[in-house]
């Protein structure tokens, strides 16, 4: 079969492809030049972070996560919206061009025991309440990417707990 070897992608990985029969060998379809083309796959586990390490790096990661949530202000549920509106004159120009509508008025709207509550707000509140939005996004993406690292450290520290299991079993 002709080698149909192919330069690396964007994220610096080489594919290749072509081994003889119809299966690939993992090492062989995955190389990455910056580690080089690995001898065997001891070669390769020796290359990649120990597990303390990468529970170490996620533990930074955590607490800078950790230092942000704390410097979050305020919170607010709910969105705000700007609108503009036509009036109730049939002669008025906002009918004739978008361009000449009233407003921007801005409304916040959340939900109350399942139903939605609107309200008109002026400036200064639509400007407080907008930041306080924006603060409870930052909070809301801040938890999920806790919870993301969470879910990796669980998995680190159980197969950790497993590998000492096994080799204190093995004494």
């Amino acid at each position: 079969m002709v080698d149909q070897r192919q330069g690396p992608d964007r994220f610096g990985v080489e594919f290749k492809c072509g081994t003889a029969g119809h299966g690939l060998d993992a090492l062989d379809f995955l190389t990455y030049p910056t580690l080089g083309k690995p001898k065997d796959k001891t070669t390769l586990m020796a290359k990649r972070k120990s597990i303390e390490e990468r529970l170490r790096d996620y533990e930074h990661q955590y607490r800078e996560l950790a230092v942000t949530l704390a410097a979050t202000g305020y919170v607010w549920n709910g969105t705000v919206v700007r609108q503009m509106l036509t009036c109730g004159k049939k002669r008025c120009a906002c009918h004739q061009d978008e361009r000449r509508r009233h407003g921007p008025y801005a409304y916040w709207s959340t939900k109350v025991k399942g139903r939605t509550v609107s309200r008109l707000l002026n400036p200064a509140e639509a400007n407080l309440y907008e930041e306080w939005i924006r603060n409870r996004r930052m909070l809301e993406k801040i938890q999920r990417r806790m919870l993301a690292l969470s879910k990796k450290v669980a998995l680190l520290m159980l197969r950790r707990q497993k590998s000492d299991e096994q080799t204190s079993g093995d004494r």
